[in-house]
């Protein structure tokens, strides 16, 4: 398997398992953290938000005008509290369900050249390097959203 199609699949993965985790949680539930010194789900699910859309900066393809909202997600940001402006759970989901055949789509048409590139700063090695690293980094955090379901009283989301 070809090194897009191994990211495409993880991509396409990553969006089916978040759809299931959020499902049937409501905003509310969104915005608890049921286990001390975790962050919140919405706080998770707008974070992995936030990361889609600056991989389809990466992959120089045109990003979603809403994601410049997503700040407030972005790594080492204060978890969500009571003067952030959070995203609704709906509105989180479609960014999510949108981003995830976006990023598919980049993928298919990234030009070797692209991937070859240097990484973001603080990253060795090349572009499709720091694809890898951040597969794993979504595969995490979707772990942490299927945990907070569970702490939320919902069942597993699959299997």
């Amino acid at each position: 398997m070809s090194e897009i199609r191994v990211l495409r699949a993880q991509t396409a993965l990553t969006a089916s398992v978040v759809e299931a985790s959020l499902a049937d949680v409501t905003f509310e539930e969104s915005l608890r953290t049921p286990i001390p010194g975790v962050n919140a789900m919405n706080w998770v699910a707008g974070h992995l938000a936030h990361v889609n859309a600056g991989i389809l900066e990466l992959l120089e393809h045109p990003c979603d005008p809403s994601s410049l909202d997503l700040a407030h997600y972005a790594p080492g940001s204060t978890p969500i509290g009571d003067a952030s402006n959070p995203w609704d759970s709906a509105t989180l989901r479609q960014a999510l369900l949108q981003q995830g055949p976006r990023i598919e789509q980049a993928l298919t048409g990234a030009r070797p050249e692209l991937l070859a590139a240097s990484p973001p700063e603080g990253f060795d090695g090349e572009l499709r390097d720091f694809l890898h690293f951040i597969a794993f980094h979504q595969s995490y955090h979707v772990g942490q959203l299927g945990m907070l379901r569970r702490a939320l009283g919902h069942g597993r989301a699959f299997g």
